[in-house]
């Protein structure tokens, strides 16, 4: 396994295991459309927003 395809699976992960949680917010931060795909096909896409940068991610989560 790529050492890339290992930090998606991981993030991936990290992300499933994030949005089970009741409280709280998640904004996703991909700057790729690789990234987005991949996030999508894992079904982290549907309700979540998606941002570029970290700037976009504060503003986001401040609206949310």
């Amino acid at each position: 396994m790529r050492h890339d395809e290992s930090v998606a699976d991981t993030v991936i992960a990290e992300l499933l295991r994030a949005k089970s949680r009741p409280a709280g917010k998640l904004v996703i931060v991909a700057r790729n459309q690789r990234w987005i795909q991949s996030l999508s096909i894992a079904g982290l896409t549907r309700g979540t927003p998606i941002v570029a940068t970290l700037d976009d991610a504060q503003n986001a989560m401040r609206t949310q």
